[in-house]
């Protein structure tokens, strides 16, 4: 129940054949999905793409009755490791995109999924959306089918689709591959692999740096530090005002093949794109939105469990931040927020990123515990990266 509960509230996390994909991701906040509505069994519903999920058609487990859903069983191989997928359920129709697919399979992922967010009742994956053309605007959180393609005018470059389970661009030349996986599924910046990160702390070791903390299903709990960047490079693709952190291994297997960098929203929002999945290729451009930042944590500090004891909570520390200014130390408990018991966050739900990423000057009151005493330290929030 803990753990379950730690998951939800520490972890924002989080297919069409011939298909053009138009993603104006320029508006992105926090846990801002790619939304349509639609319908389940002829029942309203919302859904949201992921372009980062290998699988077709995802439902919430306790959502399956009612929509209607008729048990299919256990699940088979699972090619989307990010969801915790326990069994599948079929649907006499769906409709979404503005088209009716007819018995259709849908993989069940439990309430207590890092997938899980409360404002869609079912994902929509690459491998589902790849036969139309399909028209994106984060903006409205709207999906809707065009015709034709838009007008491609200066300034927009051209990239190669790897042929995979998921939307990865082959954004290098001829002589030297970088492969990135975009993925509208995962709210964050920009994860590199272990190449290209080493490379880029070789450059920026010095730099002060956020953390993150983040439930993976296959490794836990992960603590990742995240720098920022003005701009970052990756082959062809430029990517402006961008929080960088190391690629994890859930991270490298989404793909199916090497990737090089993941995109999640957050970096996605200074572009537009549109993805031609017939031909394999997809056009990409600045939104004029490249002046926008990345939220971070302002506290610069993250308090998750220790090994299989999840009744306390303990510190990790970045130095240079508001949490070290204030004397927290590594492997202080956090026992209190504002008032608030940790367990009460838990609870309810409530990120405690959600806590961490208010703006600059915003006060806050820590509780915390370290050997026999416990210490109150009041902190000011500080956009300390900047």
């Amino acid at each position: 129940m803990a753990s379950m509960a730690w998951r939800q509230a520490c972890s924002p996390w989080l297919w069409y054949r011939g298909a053009i994909l138009i993603v104006c991701a320029t508006f992105a906040r926090g846990d801002d999905r790619i939304l349509t509505a639609g319908a389940i069994n002829d029942l309203p519903a919302k859904f949201a793409l992921d372009t980062g999920a290998g699988l077709p058609f995802v439902a919430v487990e306790s959502k399956a009755a009612a929509f209607a859903l008729t048990d299919r069983g256990q699940p088979g191989a699972n090619r989307a490791p990010s969801l915790d997928v326990v069994g599948q359920a079929h649907a006499r129709s769906i409709t979404v995109f503005g088209r009716k697919y007819s018995d259709v399979t849908f993989s069940l992922i439990a309430d207590g999924s890092p997938a899980l967010v409360k404002d869609f009742d079912a994902l929509i994956g690459w491998p589902a959306v790849r036969d139309g053309v399909v028209l994106l605007d984060l903006g409205d959180n709207t999906a809707t089918y065009t015709d034709e393609p838009p007008k491609v005018s200066w300034g927009w470059h051209t990239f190669s689709i790897v042929t995979a389970d998921v939307l990865v661009l082959e954004t290098g030349s001829r002589t030297e591959s970088s492969r990135v996986l975009v993925d509208t599924g995962l709210d964050d910046g920009v994860h590199l692999g272990a190449t290209a990160w080493t490379d880029w702390l070789s450059h920026h070791s010095r730099d002060r740096y956020a953390l993150d903390a983040a439930y993976s299903p296959g490794q836990g709990v992960l603590v990742r530090r995240q720098y920022f960047s003005a701009r970052l490079k990756l082959g062809g693709l430029v990517l402006k005002n961008v929080m960088v952190s190391a690629m994890t291994d859930l991270d490298q297997h989404l793909a199916g093949t090497n990737v090089d960098a993941v995109i999640g929203m957050a970096a996605l929002r200074h572009l537009k794109m549109y993805v031609e999945g017939g031909r394999h290729i997809a056009r990409v451009r600045e939104a004029g939105h490249a002046n926008l930042r990345q939220n971070y944590n302002r506290l610069g500090a993250v308090f998750v469990p220790k090994g299989g004891d999840m009744s306390a909570l303990y510190a990790t520390v970045a130095p240079g931040s508001p949490a070290a200014s204030a004397d927290i130390r590594d492997g202080d408990i956090l026992v209190e927020v504002d008032g608030r018991s940790t367990a009460d966050y838990l609870d309810h739900g409530i990120s405690f990123s959600s806590l961490w990423n208010r703006p600059p000057g915003t006060s806050c009151r820590l509780i915390v515990q370290r050997g026999g005493q416990r210490l109150k330290k009041d902190i000011v929030l500080a956009s300390y990266l900047d």
